[in-house]
């Protein structure tokens, strides 16, 4: 198999994707015969024409005669140069066929071709729907970005366009930054460029230039073993199977802490200690602002305290005063998923302010809050244990018997349910 770097950087590099026949042949060199199938003449003709002389030339003007012959005659007054006879294929310019090229990708990708235009994303199609053997349907897109912009862009509408998974190609690596890597690897999107999943065959033809299985990995569950237990995070959404059947679920944050619970059964996490257990299944996002905590006391609490003290006012209204830039940011970058996650910080962080201030501003005493700690948890696992039992009934109740939601935490099943967390 030879690689097509160059085509791939031509995608990138050409306004419009439309040159002359010449042009193309000089960017493609001998990678044209596997981009020939996609290159469609257009309407347009040239108004001028490259001059031959290889040391730059003249400006050379396309002319039509009454007889029907082409002619490129030079630019240059006096005259330097010799007329130079042309075809009517030399001076149309040719356009590279995308919604043709994402046919044969599609079928090359062993997908379902859905070729529309992603609305609000320059440069941006649905090649197709892959229907994996297990686990839910999911999208495969292509953008061809010119600029570092563009493919942000594009990122920030299909994240925030949907929390499902999907796999957006490109034709190469060049114009993702770290603002776009960081947007694909928090939200349930793999990455893969057409420059490492394409070749060509001693044919010319596009071949795939490794296995399907690495294209789609971490986005299918492998038909090796159907009947492994699963409870694993892909970027905004879970990925959860029992039994043999899986669902999958958007990120609450009830669900990272039975991932924590189902990855050490038998193991009692104290109900203030769960939530740093299941950090490692959050976004980086989430991780040091999601809500503010207060240290909790380890020794016995009185109730003379209050619900918050100053420190942690003032951490609140720190977070705030974030929140509104990265809110900005968000809106900017059009993350309406990002920017969803900070409204709801904001309204959570607000109400605790809320609660905190009683007659005239003043404190509210603060009730137990180990057992604040304790309600919370088991709440945000009754809402979680809530959503999976509305898609599987058979695992809703084994996780509502097996799980203790009290003072501590435990996942106890009746016989061994092994978990891959």
């Amino acid at each position: 198999m030879q690689p097509l770097d160059r085509l791939w950087f031509c995608l990138e590099s050409i306004p419009g994707l439309c040159l002359l026949r010449s042009d193309w042949e000089g960017r493609l060199g001998h990678e044209l015969p596997s981009a020939e199938p996609f290159l469609r003449p257009t309407d347009r003709t040239a108004q001028n024409y490259p001059c031959p002389d290889p040391g730059g030339g003249c400006a050379r003007r396309v002319v039509v005669h009454d007889t029907g012959e082409i002619v490129a005659v030079c630019g240059d007054s006096p005259r330097r140069c010799e007329r130079v006879v042309l075809t009517k294929t030399d001076v149309v310019f040719y356009q590279f066929d995308v919604p043709a090229f994402c046919r044969e990708l599609a079928r090359l990708l062993e997908i379902e071709p859905r070729f529309e235009a992603v609305t609000g994303a320059r440069s941006t199609w649905v090649v197709g729907v892959r229907s994996p053997a297990q686990g839910k349907d999911f999208l495969v897109y292509l953008t061809i970005p010119q600029e570092p912009e563009d493919l942000l862009g594009a990122v920030s509408r299909l994240v925030g366009k949907s929390q499902e998974r999907l796999l957006l190609l490109a034709p190469t690596e060049e114009n993702r930054d770290l603002t776009a890597r960081e947007l694909l690897r928090q939200h349930a999107a793999r990455f893969d460029t057409l420059k490492a999943v394409l070749a060509a065959n001693p044919n010319d033809e596009l071949v795939l230039a490794r296995p399907i299985a690495d294209v789609y990995a971490e986005l299918e569950v492998t038909a090796a073993d159907p009947s492994a237990n699963l409870f694993q995070r892909r970027g905004n959404a879970w990925e959860i199977r029992y039994q043999g059947k899986a669902i999958h679920l958007a990120h609450v944050v009830g669900l990272g802490y039975i991932a924590a619970l189902l990855r050490e059964p038998g193991r009692q996490f104290p109900a203030t200690v769960l939530p740093t257990a299941a950090a490692e299944t959050m976004i980086p996002a989430e991780r040091p602002h999601q809500r503010p905590e207060v240290d909790l006391p380890s020794d016995d609490f009185k109730p003379s305290g209050t619900t918050i003290d100053r420190r942690a006012r003032i951490a609140y209204e720190e977070r705030l005063h974030q929140i509104e830039k990265e809110l900005a940011e968000a809106k900017a970058y059009n993350d309406l998923g990002r920017a969803e996650r900070l409204t709801d910080e904001k309204e959570t962080i607000g109400a605790e302010l809320a609660a905190a201030v009683g007659l005239h501003g003043r404190p509210r005493h603060a009730y137990d809050p180990e057992k604040r700690a304790r309600d919370r948890v088991r709440k945000a696992i009754n809402l979680a244990l809530g959503k999976i039992a509305a898609e599987d009934s058979v695992l809703g109740r084994h996780l509502d018997t097996s799980i203790r939601r009290s003072t501590v935490c435990s996942y106890c099943p009746e016989k061994p349910t092994p978990w891959t967390t």
